[in-house]
C-alpha cells in the first residue's frame, strides 16, 4: 500500500485546495504521511518566495498539531534544476522536511546549459543533451541538502537514466515516477533499477481530490518490476 504521498500542491502555488484540505484527503486514502511540496521561488508564473514558505511551515505545524496521532504532515518544496547543477533551494533549509528537485518550463535560464533548455521550450530537446542534463542533476545533488527525490525525470529535457540512475543511487536521491508526467517508460525503469536506484511513487495532485492518486505510476512501477524499490510502498 502507498504510505505517503510526498508530491502534492496546494494554493500557496498553482494548487486548488488548502494545506488542510490536501491532509484531510490523505486521511481519507487511508495515506501515514502527506507531503506539501510548493515549487520553488525561481519559477516565473509561480513561484512562492520565501515569506511565503514560512507562512506555510508554520501551517503544516498546527496541521500537525490538529491532527496528531492520525496523520504526519511534512513540509517539501519541489526545487527547480536551473542550470548546471544550479537550483533555487533557499540558502536556508530548516524550515523544510525534504527537498524535491526537477526541471520546469517557466524558469530563468542561468547558464549556457539552460539557455539550451530554453531554445527547446516549444519542441523537446534533442537527446544528445541527455548526459549533459543528467550530469546537471548529479551536481545539484551533491549541492543540495535534504534531497529526497528527482521529480518526473525527463519530462521537458531528456536525461541519460543509467547516469542519473547512477548517480541518484550513490547519493541516495529516489527518481520519481509522477501519475501525471509518464516520463519514465518501463524500459528506463528497469535499467534504472539495474543500477541500484529507488523510486518514489506520487500523485502530483494540484488538487485535494487527486492527494493519494497514483494508480497510473503504480501500473508502471508493477509492470517494471521495480516495486519493491519504492521507498514509500509497503506490502
Amino acid at each position: 500500500m502507498l504510505i505517503e504521498d510526498l508530491h502534492t500542491h496546494t494554493r500557496y502555488s498553482h494548487g486548488l485546495g488548502t494545506v488542510e484540505q490536501n491532509v484531510r484527503a490523505a486521511l481519507l486514502a487511508g495515506l501515514k504521511r502527506i507531503g506539501i511540496a510548493e515549487h520553488g521561488p525561481k519559477h516565473l508564473f509561480f513561484p512562492v518566495k520565501w515569506g511565503a514558505l514560512k507562512r506555510l511551515r508554520a501551517e503544516v505545524d498546527l496541521m500537525n498539531s490538529k491532527y496528531s496521532g492520525r496523520i504526519e504532515v511534512l513540509m517539501g518544496l519541489e526545487a527547480n534544476l536551473l542550470g548546471d547543477g544550479l537550483t533555487d533551494v533557499p540558502s536556508d533549509t530548516s524550515i523544510f522536511d525534504y527537498i524535491l528537485l526537477g526541471y520546469h518550463k517557466g524558469t530563468v535560464p542561468a547558464d549556457k546549459l539552460s539557455r539550451s533548455w530554453a531554445r527547446h521550450l516549444l519542441f523537446r530537446q534533442a537527446d544528445k543533451y541527455g548526459s549533459s542534463n543528467a550530469k546537471a542533476y548529479e551536481k545539484a545533488m551533491e549541492a543540495t541538502p535534504k534531497l529526497l527525490a528527482i521529480t518526473h525525470p525527463g519530462t521537458y529535457i531528456p536525461v541519460d537514466i543509467e547516469l542519473l540512475a547512477k548517480a541518484a543511487s550513490e547519493h541516495s536521491v529516489a527518481l520519481e515516477i509522477n501519475n501525471s508526467h509518464r516520463s519514465l517508460t518501463k524500459e528506463a525503469l528497469i535499467k534504472a533499477k539495474a543500477l541500484g536506484a529507488k523510486f518514489l511513487l506520487s500523485s502530483d495532485a494540484h488538487s485535494p481530490s487527486r492527494v493519494g492518486n497514483v494508480l497510473n505510476a503504480l501500473a508502471l512501477a508493477k509492470d517494471a518490476g521495480v516495486l519493491e524499490q519504492v521507498i514509500n510502498w509497503a506490502y
